[in-house]
């Protein structure tokens, strides 16, 4: 008997750092049982604090969630599961070192004579996982043996293995291969059947028309607009996600690049799922450190700037110096060597004064841009090489091309700059080379004339 009720009204929700940056401005979105809605917005357009509102991971001080026309109160994860809510996070959250078959939990075990009956156990699982095209995978294989986009799909299956009213993806498609997406696609085909709305995030407009029946265009943490899938085409909506002309975009200005190395990494490690690599950094060159979610580029580049403790490897700068062997980001700084971390997970010092050196080099970026603070306090220690994690995460398009011009001004001073992101065209737009990451380590680097679009993602599913 079909719902009478939408899967999902909410109304009004929004949110802001504990600082009071507002993030999400109040937020409605209405989903139909059945219906595929897709969110798609540029990275930090507000889709994943929405996305984690309605899964309880964040709370919305404002607003109301109705479920199935029920009201419901969700603090929590666990309130947002009992209302029936699940997501597969952008982020895969499964323990590695978990066998396949721990994470899933297919209700009671087998059991025969008393004993468990390892045989059906196993079959469950395989007939389980065949539903999502995991079928090849040995349920006593470790989550760490699959690939990126196999652990996406074993989310997805871990996440319905109970019926939902709500299922939330967020841009779960882009650590997946073509075979693996398709997997995806007729998979939440069977879900409309089970009047099991839908809401899925992604960051690109044809893929949002691929999948979504109708969709939403999220900009600097607003809604702006709800289409049908038969009333827009890509253009409308690419224009509708940037919100100003892509001519716009900040041209990247010739420089020259020194012949001295600023910075170089040997054998850089944190334990023996994160082996990291080599790398070398020139004056006024602006590396970057791309991977999909979970490739370990954040976490090389804290170890080389000593926010996490390595296990092998050394840190040299200027050249000819003495290794780096900082422990902790404050040597780091002292050294020569800043770190700037992830603005949106980072609550950083609020610098009301500038000094002259600092307000000239940062005069791209706003007063309440929210990298300021980090980098003025690296420039004003005369660093000489700049790390940045995840610099884009969570900018609104107007600060992404305030942050684009600044590493280019910081490169034409002479530094080094390393950037590592899962955001690759933002990374093509200034890069003078980039280093790929797969699995915990540095598997290839391209030099900019090898720059295609296509053929990083390609080499980003598949490194081989």
């Amino acid at each position: 008997m079909p719902h009478l009720f939408p899967a999902l009204i909410a109304k009004g929700l929004s949110f802001a750092t504990p600082s009071g940056r507002v993030i999400l401005q109040p937020t409605d979105l209405t989903i139909s049982p059945g219906e595929i809605h897709a969110l798609v917005g540029l990275s930090g357009a507000g889709k994943s604090v929405l996305a984690k509102i309605l899964a309880g991971i964040l709370s919305s001080p404002t607003g109301t969630i109705h479920v199935q026309g029920q009201l419901k109160a969700i603090h929590s994860e666990a309130d947002a599961q009992k209302a029936g809510i699940r997501i597969v996070k952008q982020e895969v959250d499964l323990n590695p070192r978990f066998a396949v078959l721990d994470v899933l939990d297919l209700g009671p075990v087998p059991r025969r004579f008393g004993f468990v009956d390892t045989k059906a156990h196993l079959a469950s699982a395989k007939a389980h996982l065949s539903m999502f095209g995991l079928g090849a995978v040995d349920p006593n294989a470790h989550v760490a043996t699959l690939t990126p986009g196999q652990q996406k799909l074993l989310q997805l299956a871990c996440c319905l293995q109970k019926s939902a009213s709500l299922l939330i993806l967020d841009d779960p498609a882009s650590s997946m291969t073509e075979v693996e997406a398709k997997v995806l696609y007729d998979r939440l085909a069977q879900l409309q059947y089970a009047e099991t709305g839908v809401l899925y995030l992604c960051d690109s407009a044809q893929e949002a028309l691929e999948v979504g029946d109708q969709i939403s265009v999220m900009r600097d943490g607003r809604l702006l607009a709800t289409h049908f899938h038969e009333d827009i085409f890509v253009p409308q909506l690419a224009g509708e996600m940037v919100g100003r002309d892509n001519s716009n975009v900040p041209p990247r200005r010739r420089r020259i690049i020194g012949p001295e190395m600023i910075l170089r990494i040997e054998a850089v490690s944190v334990d023996p799922h994160l082996l990291g690599g080599s790398l070398k950094v020139k004056r006024s060159e602006i590396f970057g450190l791309v991977g999909l979610s979970g490739a370990g580029q954040s976490e090389f580049l804290r170890a080389i700037a000593g926010a996490e403790p390595r296990t092998e490897g050394a840190v040299f700068l200027r050249g000819a110096g003495t290794p780096s062997r900082t422990a902790t980001v404050e040597q780091s700084l002292i050294s020569g060597l800043g770190f700037i971390p992830d603005p949106f997970q980072s609550e950083v010092l609020n610098l009301t004064y500038l000094s002259v050196g600092s307000r000239q080099l940062l005069r791209a970026l706003n007063a309440s841009h929210p990298l300021r603070s980090s980098v003025a306090k690296c420039i004003d220690a005369g660093c000489v090489a700049l790390l940045f994690d995840r610099p884009f995460h969570g900018l609104n398009v107007t600060c992404r091309y305030e942050a684009i011009e600044m590493f280019q001004d910081l490169a034409e001073t002479g530094s080094a700059v390393v950037i590592a992101s899962t955001e690759l065209e933002e990374l093509l737009k200034i890069c003078d080379r980039i280093g790929i990451m797969s699995n915990g380590r540095l598997v290839r680097t391209l030099e900019r004339a090898d720059f295609d679009l296509d053929k990083i993602r390609t080499l980003l599913k598949n490194p081989r």
